[in-house]
């Protein structure tokens, strides 16, 4: 019985299976790291992270920022995961006819950020400058209707975290002067708040997982058998 047992689970574990989930952080709902703030260089020394907006735009220079704490590890989806898809839901409180949304590459602080102070990972130029070092010279979205619900698609970016890089989420800016708006984590109406939807594959055991399985069994047969 027991040999019949081990070769049982030795032949399952060789092909394990793999599933798809989804997983949606959102803050309020069973999640609370959403963290978001904007920068101006009109008020270079301000921090603006107790705001219900999200703001952005030319003039004066106004970069939005938001990211999801979390997302991987412990009490989030496992490290080495396969993105299948992922968006990012904002509502839009004013609208803007361009929006330019890119991946944030080194980490800030929310509480602590200002337009002066944003000089991250060594930048000697204040404000996120997208350079490949604060931010990426890459283009997630952009936008030349921002208003009403907005989805856009960020499976690139959340795949490289679930690789194992940071996750600083994204910085928002505009060359329109006429300021642009969504709601943040910590507007009032909770389904107003930032949601990201990730479609994922977690990855599965290595096969010679069934066969150290399969060598302890034996052992206790073996075992069993001297008896």
């Amino acid at each position: 019985m027991f040999q019949k047992l081990a070769v049982s689970l030795f032949i399952a574990s060789l092909a394990p299976a793999a599933y798809a989930d989804v997983a949606t952080f959102q803050q309020g709902f069973g999640y609370s790291g959403t963290r978001d703030t904007f920068i101006r260089d009109d008020q270079p020394n301000t921090n603006f992270d107790v705001n219900t907006l999200v703001t952005f735009e030319s003039s004066p220079n106004t970069q939005g920022l938001l990211r999801f704490e979390n997302l991987f590890g412990f009490g989030g989806m496992p490290v080495g995961s396969t993105i299948n898809s992922a968006s990012l839901t904002l509502e839009v409180f004013t609208a803007t006819t361009q929006m330019t949304m890119r991946r944030m590459l080194a980490d800030w602080d929310e509480t602590a950020l200002t337009w002066n102070n944003a000089m991250l990972d060594g930048n000697v130029a204040a404000g996120i400058q997208a350079d490949d070092v604060e931010a990426s010279t890459s283009i997630t979205a952009t936008d030349t209707n921002f208003t009403g619900t907005e989805v856009y698609d960020v499976t690139a970016d959340v795949q490289a975290w679930a690789n194992g890089g940071t996750a600083p989420g994204w910085v928002f800016t505009s060359t329109n002067t006429i300021q642009a708006a969504f709601w943040s984590s910590l507007t009032g109406t909770a389904a107003d708040r930032p949601l990201l939807t990730v479609n994922f594959t977690a990855p599965v055991p290595e096969p010679a997982t069934g066969g150290l399985l399969l060598l302890g069994i034996l052992g206790i047969v073996a075992r069993r058998k001297r008896r």
